[in-house]
């Protein structure tokens, strides 16, 4: 249960971190910041 857990929070940061590299990356990320 606490395995499971804690690889699902890993999976999901992992996730973000590409999601989060890829779009600073392809500058979708300073637009979107710029933007605010």
């Amino acid at each position: 249960m606490n395995l499971a857990c804690s690889v699902k929070g890993y999976l999901a940061r992992a996730i973000t971190q590409i999601l989060i590299e890829g779009m600073s990356r392809s500058g979708y990320l300073p637009k979107l910041l710029s933007q605010t």
